[in-house]
């Protein structure tokens, strides 16, 4: 079945799970902003963002490539938590901080195809954003990073024992047609 909670106030801190069945995997929850909500709504039909579009509260979009749009620059709490995304997750260079549990428990979708795609997450900040708590517990795959960052995410705790490379690394481990388009080689956005 489906519950759908239609939110009239400001985004809850507590997380979507606060509000499923624990265990009920039969059961679809979502929050949607309403029309008249005067702290967040929807943007590109795949996040709940903040009025100004500078925070993405959660992410809609289930199945396909995720690109968090270039401006947001905090991924709140939980943000992506416990959601179901496909291989990719790309994280603007405007992003400057990752909330508690923003990334934990990422299920990755089987592709439709048949064909194994490795799951990445590209994070496309020169400078590390500040992480809260658990940001990453179960990642399915790599973070991956600008060229010229490499070392200064390598120095960093948290980031240091997750990131597998630079975008060059990225494009030499994993095929033509599985490396992102809308990341240049060099580490810049195309």
């Amino acid at each position: 079945f489906y519950i759908d909670y239609v939110l009239t106030g400001k985004y809850p801190t507590v997380g979507i799970d606060a509000y499923s069945f624990y265990g009920n995997y039969f059961c679809d929850i979502s929050i949607t902003p309403s029309e008249d909500n005067a702290y967040c709504t929807i943007r590109d039909y795949e996040y709940i963002v903040s009025m100004d579009s500078t925070i993405v509260y959660k992410t809609i979009n289930k199945y396909g490539p995720c690109e968090i749009p270039t401006g947001i620059r905090i991924i709140a709490d939980r943000a992506f938590e416990n959601s179901e995304v496909g291989d990719k997750i790309f994280i603007p260079n405007t992003v400057d901080s990752i909330g508690d549990g923003a990334f934990a428990n990422l299920v990755q979708n089987i592709p439709t195809d048949g064909k194994p795609h490795p799951f990445f997450l590209v994070c496309m900040a020169t400078l590390p954003p500040r992480l809260g708590k658990d940001v990453f517990v179960w990642l399915p795959g790599g973070v991956y990073v600008p060229k010229g960052s490499l070392d200064l995410y390598l120095a960093t705790d948290v980031w240091k024992d997750i990131v597998r490379g630079d975008l060059i690394a990225m494009s030499a481990e994993f095929p033509k047609d599985n490396t992102p388009t809308e990341v240049c080689l060099d580490g810049s956005t195309c």
